[in-house]
């Protein structure tokens, strides 16, 4: 996992606007010397924390000789997202053991928008790692009353508060009031001792505000419109208020299948699952996840802006409630378990064989890549076929998972590692400025690619 997301990470250009503000702030912050408040284009840049600015900063001057590169602009990142998949797997092990870990981590690298904002050089990644941590942290304590978890708690709120303010409080705060309500522990969160690693953690995150409204004049007022903005209003001051309409409700329902394909095709076993559990209302280890996602799905369809990346925090939530049914059947039917992977065992190999098909003729075809790396590609892919294939029909589940995610892996990095990042230097005109071999073949074969491309069409066209 760590070789695919963190391979040809400062290659991408840098195009998404809210990276390329946090390159900017960034390189601003590393030339200057002001880390307190951050500037864009000479003028303070309030509206986010700057933990995520100071992370790449940092990186910059640790390990880039002070150059703000592409890879320390999304280094912070991707570290972040190894971590939450290591996270997510305790998280999940605690729950049901390693097999609901392992499921779930797999699951997790699977989904699309994971990958997406693993590679990009903004704050989404550090949120939900330190926003899950915290929630982690919270059901751990309950579960084992170990004062020691308070100060670890705290320290991720913290964190999360920095790296984006007043939305992580609603992450970790909705579905651990919820779940004090439901099981009657309310009075818990207001005991001495838990309100003053809460205060601490508070006082630690909003500190950075208190300086900034210490130091730069009408902080007040941009800090305000930052607050107001995520639930649909603009303002500076009051007299001075625009509501802009956003999405429905419904807005996210047609977008999560992209966010979270392919894990989401177990959603049907999930809700069965909830259903016959009375949502797992024996088992609070297993609930808690289950209530989080639903409660945060519920508060983010609730706000009228809405946006992709605030889901980044409940696909490992989701992870681990999709992870559950598949954990519950290896432990309770493991003999039904080992049939259907007979099954699915060749399936998965012949779906894998006609991939590989695939993109052994583009890379030998129409790239007319070297002999040695289509060799590369017939071997590695080659042997992830023969696991998943061996793995199913020896009824071994766990190595099936994980052949299944070393091939999954695999296509990841052909696709958007190597094809998505040449497309996309084609298309702004870098391919055609280099002149190593690489770059020529590439250059040749979208040329190729768009020859055919518009053929295709003008047939399809004159057919009209």
């Amino acid at each position: 996992m760590a070789c695919v997301l963190c391979f040809r990470l400062g290659t991408p250009v840098v195009k998404n606007v809210p990276e390329r503000r946090c390159f900017l702030v960034a390189k601003t912050m590393v030339e200057s010397g002001e880390w307190w408040v951050p500037q864009l284009h000479g003028e303070p840049r309030l509206s986010k924390p700057p933990l995520y600015y100071w992370a790449v900063a940092a990186t910059a001057t640790q390990f880039y000789a002070g150059e703000v590169t592409k890879t320390a602009l999304r280094l912070p990142a991707a570290l972040c997202a190894l971590a939450l998949v290591a996270l997510t797997f305790a998280w999940g092990w605690r729950i049901g053991g390693a097999a609901h870990g392992l499921f779930a981590a797999i699951l997790l690298v699977g989904m699309k928008w994971f990958f997406v904002l693993g590679r990009r050089g903004v704050a989404e990644m550090p949120l939900a790692f330190f926003c899950i941590a915290a929630l982690f942290c919270y059901e751990r304590l309950r579960a084992t009353r170990r004062a020691a978890l308070l100060p670890v708690f705290a320290l991720c709120v913290a964190l999360a508060v920095l790296a984006k303010a007043t939305v992580a409080l609603l992450v970790i705060g909705l579905p651990i009031g919820l779940d004090l309500l439901l099981r009657g522990e309310a009075r818990a969160a207001l005991r001495p001792r838990v309100l003053a690693w809460v205060g601490a953690a508070l006082v630690a995150g909003f500190g950075w505000y208190g300086v900034v409204i210490a130091r730069v004049p009408g902080a007040w007022d941009a800090l305000e419109m930052a607050l107001w903005l995520p639930v649909g209003i603009e303002s500076t001051v009051v007299q001075n208020t625009n509501t802009h309409h956003h999405p429905s409700l419904l807005h996210y329902l047609p977008l999560f299948p992209d966010l979270a394909l392919p894990a989401l095709l177990l959603l049907p076993l999930a809700l069965v699952r909830a259903w016959r559990t009375r949502f797992w209302g024996g088992d609070a280890a297993r609930r808690f996840p289950a209530l989080a996602f639903t409660a945060l799905f519920v508060a983010f369809s609730l706000f009228p802006q809405k946006q992709r990346h605030y889901l980044l925090p409940l696909l490992p939530l989701l992870a681990l409630v999709l992870a559950e049914p598949l954990a519950y059947a290896v432990a309770t039917w493991p003999d039904a378990v080992r049939r259907w992977l007979r099954l699915l065992g060749p399936l998965a190999a012949a779906g894998g064989a006609l991939l590989l098909a695939v993109f052994t003729g583009f890379y030998a075809g129409l790239l007319e890549a070297p002999a040695l790396q289509i060799a590369a590609l017939l071997a590695l892919g080659g042997a992830a076929i023969a696991g998943c294939a061996l793995a199913g029909l020896r009824g071994r589940v766990v190595a099936f998972a994980a052949c299944c995610a070393v091939g999954w892996l695999g296509a990841t990095a052909v696709v958007r590692l190597d094809y998505e990042i040449h497309r996309s230097l084609y298309k702004h005109g870098q391919l055609a400025l280099r002149s190593d071999d690489a770059a020529r073949r590439w250059q040749h074969a979208f040329e190729r690619l768009d020859r055919l491309e518009d053929r295709f069409s003008g047939r399809q066209l004159g057919s009209e």
